[in-house]
């Protein structure tokens, strides 16, 4: 009899624990170690000595957007000058200039395309008015300047091609020095041509030809125009401004009516990690309970602290003066409820991968 009752009084002991394991739900938490930031950021950095980049970045979606990248070539004078109004910490619109970048080659190139396009268009006016002695004195100069300009093209190409026979100016560089020599040597034809023309009589296919240099030119003006145009940098979003001195970074802009928390959590727990649950953060010496909901979870895996993790990236709910980028909060992440069993089953696990 006695017996008996132990048998039963086990197999009730069995169920009972059977009950509590499998039918008996607590709340799973998940704590782990965020950090934060705006949604958007637009910056603008120096990635070497010849080149500025400027980029786009969405936090929340990993996308880069708009990236320009500036190249200089090597011995240009570049000055990137930030606007007046720019401080550190103050509050840009969308669209307003921040700063311009001034090349020296650009300018240069400029003025030289703009002298030509004027005296082109001065020697097809003559040609029309049929001013003889003025177009041969004009013809007369422009040979000779075109001559002066092939003779100190020569000599900067004999300098650029020992230079880059040890290596010490580019590819690049040489091939644009011949290619304006080449240019040169061509004008000096065109400038005899136009010569040998104005002391006969003018031939339609010489005003054809300046009718096509002036064309030419007016093309590389609107190129090089619509270049300098791009580099006005314009912000492309709005926020508060953190200037930087001695860093790659020049200047950084972040929205920040909109921040997230991007926090890892262990492979294990994907299954447990779901958008829309609630995150509670707490900042860095403060007691004050903060909220954020999850709006994404990040669909490939990394290894993080030698362990299989994945990413979640939670909108925060309310902003308060007290959050800024790059704060280091503690998080902890209201899962669904699970049977005991099951939690068990989750500490052996957390335990093995350790």
């Amino acid at each position: 009899m006695q017996k008996r009752r132990k048998i039963i009084v086990s197999i009730l002991l069995i169920c009972l624990i059977v009950l509590c394991l499998f039918f008996i739900k607590i709340p799973l938490h998940i704590t782990t170690i965020g950090r934060v930031y705006p949604q958007t950021e637009w910056k603008i950095e120096k990635s070497n000595p010849d080149e500025v980049i400027t980029s786009l970045n969405n936090y929340l979606t990993t996308e880069a957007g708009d990236m320009k990248s500036f190249i200089f070539n090597r011995g240009d004078v570049v000055n990137l000058k930030i606007n007046a109004f720019i401080k550190h910490g103050e509050f840009v619109e969308s669209g307003d200039t921040i700063g311009v970048i001034h090349s020296a080659n650009l300018e240069e190139r400029l003025v030289e395309l703009k002298g030509n396009l004027t005296k082109a268009n001065a020697t097809l006016k003559s040609f029309k008015t049929g001013e003889k002695q003025s177009l041969i004195n004009e013809a007369t100069q422009n040979v000779i300047q075109a001559k002066l300009q092939v003779t100190e093209q020569e000599k900067i190409v004999s300098r650029m091609k020992k230079l880059f026979e040890k290596n010490l100016v580019s590819q690049e560089e040489y091939e644009i020095a011949e290619n304006r020599l080449a240019l040169y040597k061509a004008e000096v034809k065109i400038a005899d041509a136009q010569l040998n023309t104005v002391t006969t009589g003018v031939k339609r296919e010489l005003i054809e030809q300046i009718k096509a240099e002036i064309k030419f030119y007016q093309k590389q003006l609107s190129i090089l125009n619509d270049k300098k145009m791009n580099y006005n940098l314009i912000s492309p979003i709005e926020g508060n401004i953190n200037r930087f001195f001695n860093s790659d970074t020049l200047l950084l802009i972040q929205d920040l009516s909109t921040m997230i928390i991007i926090f890892p959590f262990k492979l294990y727990h994907y299954q447990d990690i779901k958008i829309g649950q609630k995150v509670l953060f707490f900042l860095p010496g403060l007691s004050l309970k903060h909220y954020a909901k999850i709006v994404r979870i990040d669909s490939t895996v990394k290894l993080y602290n030698n362990q299989q993790t994945m990413y979640a990236y939670a909108e925060i709910n309310k902003l308060n003066t007290a959050i800024y980028p790059g704060m280091i909060v503690k998080c902890k992440i209201f899962c669904s409820n699970i049977n005991i069993f099951e939690y068990i089953k989750r500490m052996f696990i957390s335990v093995n991968i350790r």
